[in-house]
């Protein structure tokens, strides 16, 4: 098992594995917040500020052996036809959402740029304005991230909640 290398995989899934590319107009939260109250009515339902809760789940095979959780806040703003995450200081992540042809349904992608591969799943908005989407992690990446320390049949599943901020 891989259980030795928890704290440095769990740094590296908690933000997203953030790109060097910035919102260029976007330093805090409070920028965010004025943009998104700006554009109001005219903004898509994925976007504006979000809590985002995800518990990272280790199995051998089938059996969970640990669990991690960890909590961020991130901005989902539209660009051409992505919805692009950015932390609170205006860095950008490699994970997207994109419409799809059901209303209130995104395609979630996250690039895994170690392996060059998309991991990516369906998240809905419910009506109380939260979504909710798991995803494993490929066993590809695994055995990058681990090393020897991987075991046939470990496995790594993140579980993502997603709550809407207001911004008024």
């Amino acid at each position: 098992m891989f259980q030795s290398r928890l704290p440095a995989f769990l740094i590296t899934a908690l933000v997203f594995v953030a790109l060097t590319v910035s919102a260029q107009m976007f330093k805090s939260e409070s920028d965010f917040r004025k943009y998104f109250i700006e554009k109001g009515d005219s903004l898509d339902a994925v976007e504006g500020l979000w809590k985002v809760n995800t518990v990272q789940q280790f199995y051998a095979y089938d059996t969970l052996y640990d669990s991690k959780s960890f909590a961020q806040t991130v901005a989902l703003l539209k660009q051409d036809s992505l919805f692009l995450s950015y932390d609170m200081k205006g860095a950008a992540f490699n994970a997207t959402f994109s419409k799809t042809d059901v209303n209130k349904v995104y395609l979630f992608k996250i690039l895994l740029k170690e392996i060059d591969r998309y991991t990516k799943t369906n998240a809905v908005i419910s009506a109380g304005n939260s979504m909710e989407y798991s995803y494993e992690l490929p066993e590809e990446y695994l055995h990058l991230i681990f090393k020897d320390s991987f075991e046939k049949g470990d496995r790594v599943v993140n579980k993502v909640s997603w709550t809407k901020i207001p911004v008024k």
